[in-house]
């Protein structure tokens, strides 16, 4: 299930939000599409099946909020339980600690959920993480 997260610096104000993780599926293509959350959102997506998980994520080196699979499975799932209850195998590759990395830049340092982190903009303060909602 998805949630939404904001991070903001105590010393200079400096605000991002980031969200997910969010089940995607792939059409005919192989091209990535929302699944749908709680339910897939067609038909199409219903018979793709999940193939994986998605965020919103922020990348402090890029200085923006970008769209990054956290994980891809070797199998479609057919049902969320299974994807949320650990029933999906990962693809190798998503099983690694470095997997999930900015499309742009490559970094693994990416800032997501709750936590702190050294603020990137004044470079003396604290973003903190506090989840906002839950879906």
């Amino acid at each position: 299930m998805g949630a939404g997260f904001r991070h903001e610096c105590g010393r200079c104000g400096f605000a991002v939000q980031t969200s997910g993780p969010w089940e995607f599926c792939r059409d005919a293509a192989g091209k990535r599409r929302e699944f749908g959350h709680p339910v897939p959102v067609s038909e199409e997506a219903a018979r793709a099946g999940i193939h994986g998980l998605s965020g919103e994520l922020y990348c402090p080196d890029c200085d923006r909020v970008v769209n990054v699979i956290l994980v891809e499975y070797k199998l479609p799932a057919r049902d969320g339980l299974s994807v949320w209850t650990g029933g999906a195998e990962p693809r190798d590759e998503y099983q690694q600690e470095d997997a999930v990395k900015c499309p742009r830049c490559g970094t693994t340092e990416m800032i997501f959920g709750e936590g702190e982190w050294p603020c990137p903009r004044c470079k003396e303060g604290t973003l903190k993480g506090c989840q906002e909602w839950i879906s």
